[in-house]
């Protein structure tokens, strides 16, 4: 079914700083920096159908998944009556995302036993911290199935969770030249990721 309003929001800002520096004739040390910060909000607009509380007959109820009901307040804490032009929901989101890290690879170019040799090794650390919220209201659809949001608050709706993630990793690459026309080249890396959720 067609419903308005359907808007996702982004807003970005990244900062980025990355350096070199020879340590010798045949070895070279890179840096790169970062930080990102992300924003994305929703409003979605659905259809729906509201329901009477089955204990308080004329009170507009929410079920959860388990079909247990909790009535619907307004903002002064007061049941919210029943209508039958309860026949809509206002979805909203926010999610914000801070991202750090840092990565530090090393270059070796040296000749091994009289050939020529590449050899990259490096390491990566990140961290980022995300937020989530998000609510469901209840709303009303006009003629042109737009949802009119009446800003009372779905109790059984409510989703709020912080998360933080680690991530490390290591890295190998070496290009052997075997003759002028033929390489060997060898690699690897290793990731370790955690992740924590509080809800």
């Amino acid at each position: 079914v067609f419903t308005v309003p359907d808007v996702t929001r982004n807003q970005l800002l990244m900062a980025t700083l990355r350096g070199e520096r020879p340590l010798s004739d045949h070895v070279r040390l890179s840096g790169l920096a970062y930080v990102r910060a992300n924003r994305t909000r929703t409003v979605n607009g659905d259809q729906r159908e509201w329901t009477q509380c089955t204990a308080m007959p004329g009170v507009l109820c929410s079920a959860d998944d388990g079909g247990v009901e909790t009535p619907v307040v307004d903002a002064a804490g007061a049941p919210v009556p029943f209508m039958d032009s309860y026949d809509a929901a206002s979805n909203r989101t926010d999610t914000r995302q801070t991202s750090y890290g840092a990565s530090a690879p090393v270059s070796v170019s040296a000749p091994v036993v009289e050939r020529d040799n590449h050899l990259f090794v490096g390491a990566h650390l990140a961290q980022s911290h995300i937020r989530f919220r998000s609510q469901t209201t209840v709303g009303s659809l006009d003629d042109d199935r737009a949802v009119v949001d009446l800003g009372f608050v779905d109790p059984n709706a409510a989703i709020g969770v912080d998360s933080v993630v680690d991530n490390f990793g290591a890295y190998l690459y070496d290009n052997f030249s075997i003759r002028h026309d033929l390489f060997l080249t060898l690699s690897g890396r290793f990731n370790l990721s955690t992740l924590s959720l509080e809800g």
